[in-house]
């Protein structure tokens, strides 16, 4: 199915504050892609990476998703089969392997004509057949005056939420259903690697369930202290984000993106947190100098499995 139903990005920042540009590249096939698609370029092999961990929240992909031309700027032009047309799909996923581009015109699904229907209406066929286990997935698309059919086998990806905000805080978090990055995050950033790492670690707090196991914790710890006056026990926050960190550092390496700029990004959060870092945090959080020198023992090790 199309990656859209799984991940949902809300954009609420302005174009000045979330610039994506230069180091930004990454293999994007048009420079001049928006910021959400440029987002999808990272969240979309990070996702297909994490599927094995993510057994209950996964879903199929193949990698793109459509729009209808009337909402992105084209004029619907209703003498063609279809206005529906790819915006964005990623090279290294099924659909841009099978040779589906930029701008290519939805005309038939599985060799169902798909008319002057939404794109809405037409990413459900995709589901519907998908879930049918219809495999390889016929898709006829039209560019100009030629017409070609192509042939897409789904992958299995982690199902994510990923919602931008608008805030100067440099942040993110994971809160068992959506995962969260400011438009301060997007701004201190300096590649597309380290951006990885940052969704990477919430990932890992995402696939390892560690908000559903804080929520039932404190439900267990309000409990105990109604009923038999027990103290609360300890969240383990602390352990979760070590466990999200290696989480991380292995998902990186699976899904190709460097590992060593997630180093360079912990050197320079450190940094800029000198002074603002609370004592909530502090607590909540290992140091930098812990991350660090577990990232480079996790980097070691992974070399060594190699």
């Amino acid at each position: 199915m199309l990656h859209k139903t799984l991940l949902t990005i809300f954009l609420l920042l302005s174009a000045a504050c979330a610039s994506l540009t230069g180091s930004w590249d990454r293999g994007l096939p048009n420079a001049g892609l928006p910021t959400e698609d440029r987002l999808w370029h990272l969240v979309f092999p990070l996702s297909v990476a994490a599927a094995d961990q993510c057994v209950f929240e996964r879903e199929a992909t193949y990698g793109f998703f459509l729009d209808d031309a009337t909402t992105s700027g084209d004029t619907a032009d209703r003498n063609v089969p279809s206005h529906i047309h790819v915006r964005y799909v990623h090279p290294e996923l099924p659909a841009g392997k099978a040779g589906v581009e930029i701008g290519d015109r939805i005309v038939a699904v599985n060799d169902e004509p798909v008319g002057q229907r939404e794109a809405s209406a037409v990413s459900e066929i995709i589901q519907r057949a998908t879930r049918a286990r219809i495999q390889p997935l016929p898709l006829t698309l039209s560019r100009a005056s030629s017409v070609r059919e192509v042939n897409l086998w789904a992958v299995p990806s982690c199902r994510l939420i990923v919602k931008l905000v608008d805030s100067p805080m440099v942040n993110a978090f994971s809160d068992g259903t959506n995962i969260v990055i400011t438009s301060g995050l997007l701004a201190f950033v300096r590649s597309p690697d380290e951006l990885a790492w940052v969704l990477a670690h919430e990932i890992g707090h995402h696939a390892l369930e560690h908000s559903k196991r804080a929520k039932l914790q404190d439900v267990l710890n309000r409990f105990l202290a109604a009923t038999v006056g027990e103290a609360p026990q300890a969240l383990a926050q602390l352990e979760t984000e070590r466990q999200a960190d290696q989480f991380a550092a292995q998902l990186l390496v699976r899904a190709g993106f460097d590992l060593q700029n997630a180093r360079s990004f912990l050197e320079r959060i450190q940094t800029y947190r000198l002074g603002t870092t609370t004592a909530e945090f502090a607590r909540s959080h290992p140091s930098n100098q812990e991350r660090l020198a577990a990232l480079d023992r996790i980097a070691r090790e992974i070399q060594e499995t190699r």
